[in-house]
Parts: structure tokens; sequence; C-alpha cells
């Protein structure tokens, strides 16, 4: 029996500036999806061929439970993510009408 993947890396949704150190102000909490729990192959015939298609349906099986959960993994990173650029656009949109205040 093959082990499933070991769990992804955590991703912390913060971001710190050299110019404002801390959490950045705009990161909110990003929904994080769990990983689809892994359904065991149902049973096949018993003849040699029904033997070779479990094994080969049990292989496709785990690999596609793999790509759910990496999927699963690049879609929170990318939630993260995309939290994180929109404070840092936000800090810098304020920073340039300052600065044009300053004019």
């Amino acid at each position: 029996k093959v082990p499933p993947p070991p769990p992804p890396a955590a991703v912390h949704p913060t971001h710190t500036s050299s110019s404002f150190p801390g959490p950045s102000t705009a990161v909110q909490d990003t929904p994080i999806r769990d990983p689809t729990p892994m359904r065991e192959p149902t049973p096949t015939a018993t003849t040699a061929d029904g033997v070779e298609d479990s094994a080969a349906l049990t292989d496709l099986s785990l690999k596609l439970y793999r790509c759910i959960n990496r999927v699963t993994t690049l879609e929170n990173e990318l939630g993260v993510t995309k939290k994180v650029l929109s404070g840092v656009v936000l800090k810098l949109v304020s920073r340039v009408k300052r600065l044009e205040g300053l004019l």
C-alpha cells in the first residue's frame, strides 16, 4: 500500500515591509480548503486481468488524489499571495498619493 503524500508546507498570511515593520494591515483571513479525503478503491474481479485493472485503477486513484491535493494547496497559496499583494499595492498607492500631495 502506498502512503499518502506529505502535507503541504505552511504558508503564513502576513507580509512585512522594510518601511513598515509588522504584518500588513490589508491581510485578511483567507479561507483554506482542506485536502480531499481519499476513498479506498472498490474491489474488482479476481481474474488476472481484473487484478491488473485493479492495480492500475489504484495507481491512477493515488495520482488523482495527489493532483487534487496539489491543486488545493496551490489555490490556498494563491489566495494568500493575492491578499499579501493587495496589501502591498494599497500601501504603494497611498504612498504615491502622499508624495503627490507634497509636490
